[in-house]
């Protein structure tokens, strides 16, 4: 009888531990930055771009990961697959990345600009759009071998999608383009609302984006624009936290969409969630945790990536998630955190240095990089002690963060408030 019920036990603890990796969670990988993105090329193939041109590619789902070398030092603000082979990332000053054997090599394309780029999108094996700052469109016919170049608007642009001949841009300021015609011609649209449009989402049927600021830390989005059309939008108000906005919108059929938001208060609190939207239920609560100041990991840069009905991804700052059942409502506990708790900074705020204290914590193996609020890696201190010493004086005033590093994975992050006399 006793072996029934041990029996019976196992079984409910694997049944509850196959419903808990379903739900969202967070995947035992993170990236060293704060800005970046995230794209599933299916279920078990995801990819992560971020600051300093890396490449971190999982083919089994977010169960490991390994991470690659670019040829490029530059942030990287977008990717896209157009198979499991033919992929293209982008990023700032001009950087075009390509790779035809899915992810493994990476060769940069000269488009002969300077421009950030913000999107990418592929029609083809052959055919390839990007777009960026101060209107700048790119298109190549052969594969990324010659671009044809043209500016449509002296904005910046944020997003480009694509649906059959159907396609947007969308720019700061009220900017929406539409084309018929596969991108030969481009119609400016106007809505009458001067916020910045970002997040562009194409379904089968219907075209979605946000509306708020692209222009702080971070994107903010407080409406989703939608039409089915082109000439009827309409638009429904999205909630972040503690006043903020949505960091970002995808949809992978009419029937279900995802945004995700992120936002830290005066309060001692610290908001990380998610909403989906269903036909039956609109917009519902999809993801929540909540902590106080000290655990907070809420990160002005947070991404989703849908691979299917079920599975989708969120890269939020350096961590990853994932859920497995379409996003069924999850809470996530801070008890996930408890490792934040035996790290101390001091002072801080710091003025001429600041001092890093490990608590039960060995320092062997680990090194701290210093990243500012942009996500550009500042510096990095190796040869960590049980309490070490960092110089702070060269760090002009501002927010930084302070990540412990081990063979690549983020273990932590510590905020750093540096307050010069």
């Amino acid at each position: 009888m006793k072996q029934k019920y041990f029996f019976l036990y196992l079984l409910f603890c694997g049944l509850f531990m196959a419903e808990a990796q379903e739900n969202w969670h967070y995947l035992n990988y993170s990236v060293s930055n704060n800005i970046g993105n995230i794209y599933a090329v299916d279920a078990n193939t995801v990819f992560v771009v971020t600051d300093g041109g890396e490449i971190h590619r999982s083919l089994d789902g977010g169960g490991t990961w390994q991470m690659y070398t670019s040829n490029s030092q530059e942030a990287l603000n977008d990717i896209y697959f157009y198979d499991s082979q033919q992929g293209y990332a982008v990023g700032a000053a001009g950087s075009i990345l390509k790779t035809i054997d899915g992810g493994n090599n990476w060769s940069s394309m000269n488009a002969s600009n300077t421009e950030d780029f913000s999107s990418v999108v592929m029609l083809s094996s052959n055919e390839v759009w990007v777009v960026g700052k101060e209107g700048i469109v790119l298109h190549s016919q052969d594969n990324g071998n010659t671009w044809a170049s043209l500016t449509i608007t002296e904005e910046d642009l944020n997003d480009i999608a694509f649906r059959d001949n159907e396609a947007y841009i969308v720019g700061n300021n009220g900017t929406l383009f539409y084309s018929s015609d596969s991108g030969n011609s481009w119609t400016a649209q106007d809505l009458s609302v001067d916020s910045d449009f970002f997040a562009l989402s194409m379904t089968s049927a219907k075209t979605y984006f946000l509306s708020g600021s692209t222009q702080g830390y971070g994107n903010e989005g407080y409406d989703v624009y939608s039409t089915i059309d082109n000439i009827n939008w309409s638009s429904s108000w999205v909630e972040g936290f503690l006043g903020g906005g949505v960091q970002d919108l995808e949809f992978v059929e009419e029937q279900l969409g995802f945004t995700v938001a992120s936002a830290m208060g005066l309060c001692d609190c610290c908001y990380f969630g998610s909403e989906r939207y269903t036909l039956t239920n609109g917009w519902e609560d999809s993801l929540l945790q909540e902590t106080n100041a000290a655990n907070c990991i809420a990160s002005p840069y947070a991404f989703v990536s849908l691979a299917n009905e079920e599975v989708g991804y969120i890269l939020l700052g350096g961590l990853i998630l994932k859920t497995s059942n379409g996003g069924e409502y999850t809470v996530l506990k801070t008890e996930e955190y408890e490792f934040n708790n035996k790290i101390k900074l001091y002072p801080n705020p710091a003025h001429q240095e600041v001092y890093l204290k490990l608590d039960d914590i060995a320092p062997n193996l680990l090194n701290a990089h210093i990243i500012d609020i942009k996500g550009k890696k500042i510096n990095t201190i190796t040869q960590l002690k049980s309490l070490t010493n960092i110089e702070t004086s060269t760090l002009s005033n501002g927010i930084y963060f302070i990540s412990l590093v081990k063979n690549h994975q983020v273990l932590a992050t510590k905020k750093l408030l540096i307050q010069h006399e």
